[in-house]
C-alpha cells in the first residue's frame, strides 16, 4: 500500500466539497479524526455511535439517513476494517438507488486496535493486519515500523467489490486527486459511491487516553 495521504488533508478537502449534509461514521480511528477535523455548521449533522464500539454501524445508518432524508447529501466515513462488518448492505443501497458517498479510509489494519497494541502492549501486534494469510505464520517480521516487501497484497479490493455490487468505486492515492474524487461522487445520483483513500498505517489518533486511566495521563505523541 503506497498511500501517504494525511487524515487532515482528507477532511480539508471533504469540508470544501460538502458544506452541508448528513455525516455518519463507523467505529475506529476515522471516527476520532471525523470528530476532530469535520467542520460543523447549521447545515450539517453528525451521527456516530460514540464510544459503543459498534463496528459496522456506519453504512446501515447511512442507508437509514438517506431514506429519511432523500433530498440531503449523505456521507459515511468508515475504516477498512469496520466497514467489512456490514459491507453486504451495499446491495441494499444499490437496490434502493441511494446516492450515498462511502468514504473508506484504508490503512490496511484494524487501526485503533493496532494503535492500542503499539501504545499499551509493548508493540505485540496480533490479529490486526488485513494482509495476513495462514502462510504468514512463523514468517512475519513486521515490527510496527514498515510493511515488509514479502507481505501478501491487501484484501479486499474495495473498488472491484463496489463494482460487483453495481456501485461506483474510486481509489485515491494522491492528495491532489481528493477534490476531484469528492466532486465526482456528487454526479452519481442513482447509486452509492465508494471512495477508498489510502493512508499511512503509522498515522495515529492523538491525543489518546488509555482505558481506566485519568485524563492527566493523556498521550500526546507517538512512541516510534
Amino acid at each position: 500500500m503506497e498511500g501517504r495521504i494525511s487524515p487532515q488533508a482528507i477532511f480539508e478537502n471533504l469540508n470544501k466539497a460538502f458544506t452541508e449534509g448528513i455525516f455518519l461514521t463507523d467505529v475506529g480511528q476515522h471516527q476520532m479524526w471525523t470528530t476532530q477535523f469535520l467542520e460543523m455548521n447549521k447545515n450539517k449533522q453528525l451521527i456516530t455511535s460514540g464510544g459503543l464500539g459498534t463496528m459496522g454501524f456506519g453504512l446501515p445508518a447511512a442507508i437509514g439517513a438517506q431514506l429519511g432524508n432523500p433530498d440531503k447529501r449523505v456521507v459515511c466515513i468508515a475504516g477498512d476494517g469496520g466497514v467489512q462488518m456490514t459491507i453486504q448492505e451495499l446491495a441494499t443501497a444499490v437496490q434502493l438507488e441511494l446516492p450515498i458517498t462511502l468514504v473508506i479510509i484504508n490503512n490496511g489494519f484494524l487501526g485503533m486496535v493496532r494503535q492500542m497494541q503499539q501504545f499499551f502492549h509493548d508493540k505485540n501486534y496480533s490479529g490486526t493486519c488485513l494482509r495476513k494469510r495462514k502462510s504468514c505464520e512463523g514468517k512475519c517480521n513486521f515490527d510496527g515500523s514498515n510493511i515488509p516487501e514479502c507481505c501478501p497484497p491487501y484484501t479486499p479490493d474495495f473498488i472491484r467489490l463496489a463494482e460487483s455490487y453495481g456501485a461506483y468505486g474510486i481509489r485515491v492515492t494522491d492528495e491532489d486527486k481528493l477534490s476531484d474524487a469528492f466532486e465526482e461522487t456528487k454526479k452519481n445520483i442513482d447509486s452509492p459511491t465508494i471512495i477508498e483513500i489510502l493512508i499511512d498505517f503509522k498515522d495515529v489518533v492523538l491525543p489518546m487516553v488509555q482505558g481506566g486511566k485519568a485524563l492527566d495521563n493523556m498521550l500526546l505523541e507517538t512512541n516510534y
